[in-house]
């Protein structure tokens, strides 16, 4: 069950990480960050086989207007905690909460690797701070001379499912250790066969007074005591036992 969880968790994130790629128009366009938007609005007119006199979807439209602030190309590049907390917190939030559902599930009890549960949820919590402190602290410039622009967003993202992928994988590959059986079946097997014993025990004071009321209980009580006390004379006047 593990083996296939971490499976399809491993076939998640490689999917995030090859098809479900975050959408970003000057990273498919391979295009800097200072591109004028009448050229970005040409490239995507001539991607589509569109003429020049036609219009673009009215979603790309609205884009292209947006990006003519430098300020909102920063924030397309990486959202500031002050303006798009709220849009950004829960995404990202909800994906480290998965991952470690899935690492708890990876060292679930009985599993060997409970002891790698604390270290892995330590490493997500770290992640997450990272991840933040970045977002909110990391500057981003806007070069005259085209030179190539950091995508922190699409940086983040690859390395925050990488993270996942081999936090995952590095867990379940450490080797297991011998989880030791629980003491309570053990104990309470063996407070009956003590308690079993002890009434045995009560019952030999009874046994004596019971055997002497009966006489063919005495009587064989008595031979079974004079067979013994023959065999004892027998041993001791053996003199190879006394070698």
């Amino acid at each position: 069950l593990l083996t296939v969880l971490l499976h399809l968790h491993t076939a998640y994130i490689l999917y995030c990480l090859t098809v479900h790629w975050p959408p970003n128009l000057f990273t498919s366009l391979r295009l800097p960050l200072t591109t004028p938007t009448e050229r970005i609005r040409s490239i995507l007119l001539e991607r589509a086989g569109l003429k020049s006199d036609e219009g673009l979807p009215r979603p790309l439209d609205e884009l292209l207007a947006r990006l003519g602030s430098a300020e909102i190309r920063t924030a397309y590049v990486r959202c500031t905690m002050e303006h798009y907390a709220l849009f950004i917190v829960p995404g990202v939030l909800l994906q480290y909460i998965r991952e470690a559902l899935v690492l708890g599930l990876l060292t679930v009890e009985n599993s060997g690797r409970t002891r790698l549960r604390t270290t892995g949820i330590l490493v997500l919590v770290i992640a997450a701070f990272a991840e933040a402190w970045t977002v909110a602290t990391v500057q981003i410039s806007m070069p005259q001379d085209n030179k190539p622009v950091t995508m922190w967003h699409d940086v983040l993202y690859v390395a925050r499912h990488i993270l996942f992928l081999v936090l995952s994988i590095l867990l379940y590959a450490l080797p297991a250790t011998l989880v030791p059986p629980p003491l309570s079946p053990l104990l309470m097997e063996m407070r009956a066969n003590v308690d079993s014993l002890a009434r045995r025990v009560t019952l030999l004071k009874y046994l004596g007074p019971a055997i002497l009321r009966d006489e063919n209980l005495r009587e064989a009580s008595a031979n079974w005591w004079t067979k013994q006390k023959t065999v004892g004379k027998w041993v001791r006047e053996d003199e190879g036992v006394w070698r």
